[in-house]
């Protein structure tokens, strides 16, 4: 918080590597090597949270997969809001840590894993009768 009372802005964090705002415009202009990037940074850490939840090696792939299009899908938009900074997070109305693009791809990972819970819960009781009939 500044004297006046105005939330003070949110600062890159000290470990902040990588230029995930050059990344994502990299990203929105269609750039194939920054996909490849993007890939050889977040694909690991996703995967091994895909494969904690599903199980299976394969389908934790293709989560990841998924995640990764959906990223370059989404890529001019969210590189329009983010030209020149990082995200910040909110808690409680107020700013907080910024969101790297990791988190980003996590975001995009969590609906695809979700889907994958509930198709597997869908197959894993097939003969249950919705009205109770058995």
């Amino acid at each position: 918080m500044t004297a006046s009372g105005t939330p003070s802005p949110v600062a890159p964090r000290a470990d902040a590597g990588f230029d995930d705002a050059a990344l994502l415009a990299r990203l929105a202009a269609r750039d194939p090597a920054a996909l490849r990037e993007a890939i050889a940074r977040h694909a690991g850490s996703v995967n091994r949270i895909a494969f904690r939840m599903v199980g299976d090696t394969h389908e934790a792939e293709d989560i990841v997969q998924e995640a990764m299009l959906r990223l370059w899908d989404h890529a001019p938009r969210l590189a329009a809001r983010h030209a020149t900074d990082l995200a910040a997070d909110y808690t409680y109305l107020q700013p907080a840590q910024p969101t790297r693009l990791g988190h980003l791809v996590l975001a995009y990972a969590y609906p695809v894993l979700r889907d994958a819970e509930r198709l597997r819960a869908i197959h894993a009781e097939p003969d249950l009768s919705v009205a109770g009939a058995g």
